[in-house]
């Protein structure tokens, strides 16, 4: 990573989405990134959290599908990277993580 990079997780992205959700912290993710370059750092399991986001928003008529298409164009145009490395290791230090800062 470097100094521009930012860790997001699904609840900053249904922030950029949802009208009713919108947040300056989540707005500030977006400008910090397209300032520096950086790029925003994704857990795998982050797509499938946004995903099932958008399907509650269309099928509680929060947004339309034809928004939701429009923001998956817009997700795949953001520097995104998803981390992918899992393993025992990484759950492991995962858990001491969870434990340390509850």
């Amino acid at each position: 990573m470097k100094s521009g990079d930012l860790v997001c997780d699904s609840s900053v992205a249904l922030a950029w989405s949802l009208p009713d959700e919108r947040s300056g912290e989540a707005d500030r993710v977006l400008v910090r990134v397209s300032e520096t370059e950086g790029r925003i750092w994704v857990p795998a399991l982050w797509w499938s959290e946004v995903a099932n986001g958008l399907a509650v928003a269309v099928r509680r008529s929060r947004i339309t599908e034809a928004d939701s298409e429009e923001l998956w164009r817009l997700y795949g145009r953001l520097p995104i990277t998803t981390d992918v490395e899992l393993d025992a290791t990484l759950g492991f230090l995962l858990q001491n993580l969870a434990g340390r800062y509850g």
